[in-house]
């Protein structure tokens, strides 16, 4: 089968997650995407127990890429890159405002070579303003957009991270939208387009919570709050409110008493009694397994989830063939497990790819590729040390 985006050349110049995060998709939609990596490579590389010289994190995010290794600082290096943008489709980039600019390869100068470029660029805070040149990364994002401050109101207790990046992946996918979108708008005008996502606007807009607070501050308003249960051997999360449908939690306690009991009667006692029905409900989990109450409170007609660890989510239930895990070469034979990305097409193949590319593997190749270099060019520029050469 073919892969929607065959043909699409990328260039990509973003490091650590936003940014990779969403030219690793393209690379599994078919794209060829060219990772740009400075003589020390990218920060994430190393992050994690590795094989073979190649981290987990930093697997995860660039599979199927092939890596090139520029000093930017030089102006041969930044000609190369100029030169491969002449060639790209789309080119990504996640550094702080101004410094594509000051390197020479701003959206401006860019697409006056190559106008049909679409020009992707995630920053924290957007590329003018007055927050601009801040720092960003995921964890201050959350902090920046409200899930702490909600988190923390709403659990009663103090502000805690979010253990994953959110605020990356989020943007990186709102980005990926805007290419694939842009991709689509050039195939009518003939151009391409100037794309920008800050990632603080990308959580607010993907936060479904946010609304509550925008319409109504109140932290005791009522909202949709999940139910946590422990059991003998873990939890169960329920995502149901016993505020507004309490006859399925009590057909699963089997405790159909609870529905005639005073504080329970009417919503507005439930509302006023939500902690001592909860007692009600865990007391009753509390004796029973996660498993035991899980598959009782799915009987109920409830949606329910035992807290699993990545392991146990990765094999649970998946007697279909929609494999979450490709095994990918660790470049010694090895298979290595990494997350497949979640596409299925019906006509077309999408997913994990290739193999994960050391830093500069493929400085010969795509330059000969995109822009016909032979060897000589190649080492000159490496002897330069224009282009490094690979690990």
């Amino acid at each position: 089968m073919t892969r929607a985006l065959d043909g699409i050349r990328v260039i990509d110049f973003s490091r650590y997650v936003s940014g990779p995060h969403c030219t690793r998709m393209l690379a599994d939609f078919g794209a060829d995407v060219v990772k740009v990596e400075p003589p020390s490579g990218d920060g994430t590389r190393r992050w994690g127990k590795e094989r073979n010289g190649l981290g987990p994190f930093f697997s995860q995010q660039n599979c199927g890429k092939r890596s090139i290794s520029v000093d930017l600082s030089k102006p041969e290096g930044v000609d190369v890159c100029r030169r491969l943008a002449a060639k790209a489709d789309v080119l990504v980039e996640n550094f702080r405002p101004g410094v594509m600019q000051r390197l020479g390869l701003g959206a401006e100068e860019l697409r006056r070579d190559n106008p049909r470029l679409v020009y992707a660029t995630i920053t924290g805070f957007g590329p003018r303003g007055t927050l601009s040149d801040r720092r960003a990364y995921a964890n201050v994002v959350h902090a920046s957009a409200g899930l702490l401050e909600r988190q923390a109101r709403t659990d009663k207790r103090t502000p805690v991270p979010v253990h994953w990046s959110a605020a990356d992946t989020t943007s990186s996918l709102q980005l990926l939208a805007g290419i694939l979108a842009a991709l689509f708008l050039r195939e009518r005008t003939g151009e391409g387009d100037r794309l920008e996502v800050a990632m603080v606007d990308a959580v607010l807009s993907a936060d479904d919570f946010a609304a509550f607070d925008l319409w109504d501050p109140d932290p005791t308003a009522p909202r949709p709050d999940p139910v946590l249960c422990a059991t003998t051997d873990g939890h169960v999360m329920i995502s149901a409110n016993p505020v507004y449908d309490p006859e399925p939690f009590c057909a699963a306690m089997e405790r159909p008493d609870l529905l005639d009991d005073p504080r329970f009667k009417e919503r507005s006692d439930r509302r006023a009694n939500r902690a001592a029905f909860l007692d009600e409900l865990e007391a009753w989990s509390s004796t029973l397994t996660a498993d035991v109450a899980e598959q009782r409170l799915h009987d109920a007609g409830l949606a329910v989830s035992k807290l699993r660890t990545t392991r146990e989510a990765i094999g649970w239930g998946r007697s279909e063939p929609r494999p979450v895990i490709v095994d990918v070469d660790d470049r010694s034979g090895t298979p290595a497990p990494l997350i497949n990305s979640p596409q299925r097409f019906a006509g077309a193949e999408a997913g994990i790819r290739g193999v994960v590319p050391y830093r500069g593997e493929h400085n010969r190749d795509v330059l000969t590729d995109w822009l016909g270099l032979t060897d000589a060019e190649i080492d000159a520029l490496e002897a330069g040390r224009a282009l490094a050469a690979p690990d």
